[in-house]
This record gives C-alpha cells, structure tokens and sequence, in this order.
C-alpha cells in the first residue's frame, strides 16, 4: 500500500512536471503553475519520492523521523498556502499527496506475516491455561 502511494504521488509531480515544460499552455496547466520554482521543487519532491520507493520498508530511524518532520510540514504549508490562494490547486494537492503519501511511508512498520503468524500460533500452543 505504501509504495502504491508513493507511485501515485510520483506519478502526479511528473505529469505536472512534464506539463510545465513541455505544454504550460495546455488545459491541466490551468489549476497549476509553471514557474521555474515550482518545477524545482517537483523535481525535489520527485527525488525524494523516487528514493523512498527505491529503499526497503524498515527504514533506519534517522530517516523515518526527517521525512515524517519533513511531511508534516509540507503537508501543512501545502493546504495553508492553497486556501489563502497564494499556491494553485493542483500544485498545492500534488504536494499535499506527495508529502502524506511520504508520512505514511515514514510510520510504516517492516513486518513479516509468518513469523507473527508463528508467534501467536506458538503463543496459542504453550499457553498457560492450557491445563486448566
């Protein structure tokens, strides 16, 4: 699931990223702005969603805590500047997509399934009430 968002993520800064440069005439671009700001800060986004997708899921610490303080705020600063109008919608959208689909990234917990299932099928089998 959270590769599948990151994907998704990366997949909306690319086609705006490929919008701004290639036709910023075109109807998409309308609801998103092709300032050479926002394409480097695509781009920038487009890195990061490419290193996290790249990366297996126990991620050391260091990084969960950087890019879960990193989301936070650009989730926050994303949806703040598009409701007082000084970022378009689409912009502000794919980089409030972009920096939960990095949250979630952040808190996800590498598990394997069998050996949780091992652990409560062996929990199950040396239970002490077993006897009673």
């Amino acid at each position: 699931m959270g590769k599948l968002l990151l994907f998704l993520s990366l997949l909306s800064m690319v086609i705006l990223l490929i919008g701004s440069v290639l036709a910023p005439e075109s109807s998409t671009m309308w609801l998103a702005s092709t300032s050479l700001s926002y394409d480097i800060a695509r781009l920038i986004f487009s890195g990061g969603l490419i290193a996290l997708l790249l990366t297996k899921a126990p991620r050391k610490m260091l990084v969960r805590v950087i890019t879960g303080v990193m989301a936070f705020v650009i989730v926050i600063l994303s949806l703040y500047m598009t409701y007082q109008g000084s970022i378009k919608l689409l912009d502000g959208m794919s980089f409030a997509a972009a920096a939960l689909s990095m949250g979630v990234a952040a808190l996800e917990v590498g598990y394997d399934p069998t050996n949780l299932y091992k652990k409560i099928i062996g929990y199950r089998q040396h239970s002490k009430f077993e006897n009673i």
